[in-house]
């Protein structure tokens, strides 16, 4: 059916609501308030063919006032299977602006982590979001899947507390690049962290690499 229509169009969205409250020394103040933590509206699908797929992504969180940020939006295109009859998902192009590859942490979705805040580390010192084009891709070596991406973007973006809203440290072009595998085992349902019960090892790796002119 995908072959005969190949224009798909898929609304979805989710949010996350927190109560927040503090007692902290002066001259600080405290805090007691509901906050909308993440709020998006994601259009996605695909239009022409099966292999050039969209994706638009809106955020509303309570801290950016009343205004709907355009958080992420970019056009993908599944080049291996278009054009060289591989697997979907083996070799494909992206271009807009969307999360840079480097850490699993960031590239993850808030909905798949155990709390609703990233690590410290992934929050201050990762690569964010930015105008992009890069290559992406799936293979399986030795029985096991490898997962890459790379791109090259405008300015380095460093996460910042606040999802998108890290300035850009300079204006020339920088680059990174993301390789992962489950190199033994089955990991398990949660993403970051694996909570199942394995009879074997499970173990999953990955580098990342982010650099600028």
């Amino acid at each position: 059916q995908a072959t005969r229509y190949p224009y798909r169009l898929k609304i979805n969205g989710w949010g996350q609501l927190r109560h927040t409250i503090s007692d902290v020394a002066n001259p600080n103040e405290d805090l007691n308030q509901f906050q909308l933590k993440r709020g998006r509206l994601i259009f996605s699908g695909n239009a022409f063919t099966p292999d050039f797929s969209y994706f638009v992504q809106l955020d509303g969180r309570s801290s950016s006032g009343d205004d709907m940020r355009l958080l992420d939006y970019y056009l993908s295109f599944d080049v291996g299977h278009k054009s060289f009859g591989l697997d979907p998902g083996t070799f494909g192009f992206r271009t807009g602006k969307y999360k840079m590859p480097f850490t699993m942490a960031r590239w993850m979705s808030g909905r798949e982590f155990a709390f609703t805040d990233r690590s410290v580390a992934s929050m201050f010192f990762d690569v964010n979001r930015s105008f992009a084009w890069g290559l992406y891709g799936e293979t399986e070596r030795f029985n096991r899947p490898f997962i890459w991406e790379a791109a090259i973007f405008n300015g380095l973006v460093t996460g910042g507390a606040e999802t998108g809203s890290a300035g850009t440290l300079d204006d020339n072009f920088a680059y990174s690049a993301r390789i992962n595998s489950v190199v033994t085992g089955d990991w398990g349902n949660g993403e970051i962290s694996d909570f199942d019960w394995h009879e074997r090892l499970a173990m999953r790796v990955g580098f990342g690499f982010a650099s600028t002119q």
